[in-house]
């Protein structure tokens, strides 16, 4: 079966995948290097529409500069840097919603790559669950066996073995591997039973306060959520 599974993801072509992956990369670089400019451009704006509110609406120093440089003074317009501000603020909006909806529709979009490899280990998977379910129902004997010993002989490793394979089998069954709530006890345990030193344990126990009191049988025993 892991010779099948192999070959079958051996056959996969990534190619496509791979161009795919190289798309979406460049076009959320394009984005991010948008948005990079954008923000460095709106700080821009704003550091100078600062200065030129200090100069009471006209940037001294950059007058200065364009004098000693012989350009043409213009003055500054708090109004128009705000205007364009508030422009690149609407374009660094809609980049982002776009940054952000072409994230979520990749997550959210199906990935052929992704079914391929699902179908293709499809029968490894299918056939681990029967294991699994296999697994669960030799553990549910054991269980059903240990505990039927720890009714025996409360004192020995018996009990403590049922209580771990009760919790095993409260998980397994939550996970769906199993779905029966009783387990029947090896028949031939019962000859254990009737020995005389179990006899003579049984007797002995009965006798003393409530240990015995409401103890199921030795024909089957049930798994108990939260025994410990």
């Amino acid at each position: 079966m892991i010779e099948n599974t192999l070959a079958a993801l051996k056959a996969i072509d990534i190619t496509g995948a791979i161009r795919r992956d190289e798309d979406y990369k460049a076009e959320k670089a394009q984005i991010e290097d948008a948005i990079s400019a954008g923000q460095a451009r709106a700080q821009a704006i704003r550091d100078e529409i600062r200065d030129a509110e200090k100069a009471g609406g006209v940037d001294g120093e950059a007058v200065a500069d364009a004098m000693l440089r012989g350009e043409v003074i213009e003055a500054v317009s708090v109004e128009k840097l705000q205007k364009e501000l508030d422009t690149i603020n609407a374009g660094l909006r809609t980049l982002n919603q776009r940054m952000t909806y072409m994230v979520q529709d990749r997550r959210m979009k199906s990935d052929p790559i992704e079914t391929e490899i699902n179908a293709a280990i499809g029968p490894l998977v299918e056939m681990l669950q029967e294991e699994a379910v296999a697994s669960v129902k030799a553990l549910a004997q054991i269980y059903a066996d240990a505990e039927a010993l720890s009714r025996l002989a409360p004192k020995s490793r018996a009990g403590s073995l049922s209580e771990s394979l009760n919790d095993v089998l409260i998980a397994a069954g939550n996970a769906h591997l199993h779905s029966q709530p009783e387990y029947p006890v090896t028949r031939e345990l019962h000859a254990l039973a009737e020995t005389p030193c179990m006899q003579y344990l049984k007797r002995r126990i009965s006798n003393e306060a409530h240990q015995l009191r409401h103890r199921p049988d030795m024909d089957f025993v049930r798994l108990v959520a939260g025994r410990k």
